[in-house]
């Protein structure tokens, strides 16, 4: 157990031990001389000299601990100790109870062991299976809560759930074992579901009306609906046209329709009316053709860059929607990908919600990184036994100042 400061400047609190030497000084007791007649015609010899010394010193002594405990309480000692060395596994929910090693392993055990589930609270290992939870992020929590001496061993399922986009990384190396089978199935809603096609509304300036034409065009044609899989086949339109508006100079005067869930493509330089703003904030998706944002290049994601430079489509978050900025206009001279014959599933991956981010990964691939540097070891505060002091110290000065029959 090492002891520490977490701000030892409060240290300096110490030179208030000056103040009750001072007060001590000063208020001592005083003596009263009386003249005698007998001794008051002798001559006056030299007075001895005057030595320093202090009245009530249990007082004082009480006073000066009292000021010196106050110091180091604002300086936030700590002690800091790591648990006992233990050596621990776990076992992720889901994976192959034959493959959780016996308490009788053939290596024999030097120290203490833990058996846990890899679940919110690490429940032990004898009591029934868990949910599956934030694996993870419990490892990054354990791993920062051990003595630098214990060892991890995780048993984890052919198909790992509770992930968070990063392999994990710890301090300390990790035996991670896969089972070769799973005793529980993948729940069939952590699968990726097939997007739905989305609808159009297309709204343009009358001197725009000309790229409508690439926009028709793409919806009437047919489109691979998951170009990740071999057996997919050009099928049927993958984009259908909600709706076609013309906008006047005056944009006060458009009865704008109910968007609904709809995508809207913005082929017009005008600024997007406060109809349209107040439905993105709702959560709806904006396309602007051929116009240069400043907020989406300030903050925005790169959603496609185009083969020719500088014709990319940026998007950016608007409350709970998005819009979405390409600076080209539609004109294959700018957009060579209009003449292509996947614009269509190109067109569709511009207007596609994002998705939720993976949360399940081959376990094998997702074994955790070492390189992290050692944490420090938990540390516990003595703020609450040094206030107590205080207070005792606190209520025997006051006794001691206020006894009976003490010199003032």
């Amino acid at each position: 157990m090492n002891p520490g400061l977490l701000f030892p400047a409060g240290l300096l609190a110490l030179a208030g031990l000056l103040v009750p030497l001072l007060i001590h000084l000063v208020r001592r007791s005083e003596l009263v001389v009386h003249d005698f007649a007998a001794l008051r015609w002798l001559s006056a010899r030299a007075r001895p000299r005057r030595r320093l010394r202090f009245d009530d010193r249990a007082l004082l002594a009480v006073r000066l601990v009292l000021i010196a405990v106050i110091a180091v309480l604002l300086a936030q000692p700590i002690l800091t100790r790591w648990p006992g060395a233990r050596d621990w596994l776990l076992v992720v929910p889901g994976a192959k109870p034959s493959a959780v090693p016996v308490p009788d392993d053939a290596r024999p055990l030097e120290r203490p062991i833990e058996r846990r589930w890899l679940a919110p609270g690490l429940p032990a290992l004898d009591s029934p299976m868990p949910a599956a939870g934030p694996s993870a992020s419990l490892l990054r929590e354990l791993d920062s809560r051990l003595a630098p001496e214990s060892t991890l061993t995780v048993e984890v399922p052919s198909e790992l759930g509770g992930l968070d986009g990063e392999r994990p990384r710890l301090s300390r190396p990790v035996e991670w074992r896969v089972s070769s089978a799973d005793s529980t199935p993948v729940e069939p809603a952590s699968l990726p579901a097939t997007a739905a096609r989305p609808g159009l509304w297309l709204v343009y300036a009358p001197e725009r009306a000309e790229e409508l034409r690439f926009l028709r065009a793409a919806a009437d044609a047919g489109g691979v609906i998951d170009s990740d899989t071999p057996e997919s086949t050009t099928t049927g339109p993958v984009l259908d046209i909600l709706g076609e508006i013309a906008l006047p100079s005056n944009l006060n005067r458009v009865d704008w329709p109910t968007f609904g869930a709809g995508r809207l493509i913005w082929l017009s330089e005008q600024a997007l009316p406060p109809a349209v703003v107040g439905w993105i904030q709702a959560g709806g998706q904006v396309l602007r053709v051929g116009v240069v944002d400043e907020a989406a290049n300030d903050d925005s994601v790169l959603v496609w860059r185009s083969a020719d430079p500088g014709s990319d489509v940026r998007a950016y978050t608007l409350g709970s929607g998005r819009l979405m900025v390409l600076a080209a206009r539609l004109d294959p001279e700018y957009l060579p990908e209009l003449l292509q014959p996947d614009f269509p599933d190109i067109l569709r991956g511009w207007l596609q919600s994002p998705g939720p981010e993976p949360s399940r990964a081959p376990a094998r691939s997702h074994a955790p990184d070492t390189g992290l540097a050692a944490w420090p070891p938990p540390s516990r505060g003595l703020g609450d036994w040094l206030a107590a002091l205080i207070a005792l110290l606190f209520l025997l000065e006051r006794w001691l100042a206020s006894a009976p029959g003490r010199l003032r």
